[in-house]
């Protein structure tokens, strides 16, 4: 395994930590503490999310990314994101699967 190698594996290791406490908080709430955790969900989620931004600020700073993660290109990308997201939560309202 070279450098690249590890940091993609730690990429995608972090990926899944995020999905499991997004599971988390849709079961058990926000400000949900597990017994023995200092933390609630919430702020375990954020921590999951500055982990997985850290691996991809590695990733870029070591020129794996082509230093796209600094640029306008992330930002642009978020926007479309964002449209298409807005559009999908307008679909699944319309069709009476999403509530609120």
């Amino acid at each position: 395994m070279n450098d690249f190698e590890y940091l993609v594996t730690c990429l995608m290791e972090e990926c899944v930590e995020v999905a499991q406490r997004c599971s988390k908080i849709l079961r058990f709430g926000l400000n949900e503490r597990e017994p023995g955790q200092e933390l609630d969900n919430e702020e375990r989620l954020v921590g999951e999310i500055c982990d997985l931004r850290a691996i991809t600020k590695r990733l870029n700073n070591e020129g794996y990314l082509i230093q796209l993660l600094d640029s306008g290109f992330v930002n642009e990308k978020a926007r479309i994101k964002l449209m298409k997201l807005d559009a999908m939560m307008k679909h699944s309202r319309d069709r009476g699967c999403l509530h609120g």
